[in-house]
C-alpha cells in the first residue's frame, strides 16, 4: 500500500479522486493551498485508490495521510 503524505501545513483545495479510481504515476491526485500558493500532490505508483483520508477544505498537518493506493502488481 502506497500512502501519500501531506508535505507540508495547508488546506485541501481540490481532490480529483474517489476510491476505486484507477490512477497513473504523476496524475494529480489532489490540491493543497498554503499562504495563498496552491501546489498539486501527484501519485508516485500506478494503482487504484484505497482510501481518501480526508475532505475537501479540511485542514491538514505535514506527514497527515492523504491518499492510500493499491499498486498494480508488475505480473505479467
Amino acid at each position: 500500500m502506497e500512502h501519500i503524505l501531506a508535505p507540508f501545513n495547508a488546506d485541501v483545495c481540490n481532490i480529483y479522486v474517489r476510491v476505486g479510481e484507477k490512477v497513473s504515476v504523476g496524475q494529480v491526485l489532489m490540491v493543497l493551498e498554503a499562504m495563498k500558493m496552491q501546489s498539486p500532490i501527484e501519485s508516485k505508483v500506478e494503482g487504484t485508490v484505497e482510501h481518501v483520508w480526508v475532505k475537501l477544505g479540511q485542514s491538514v498537518n505535514v506527514g497527515d495521510r492523504l491518499i492510500s493506493i493499491s499498486p498494480e502488481s508488475s505480473d505479467g
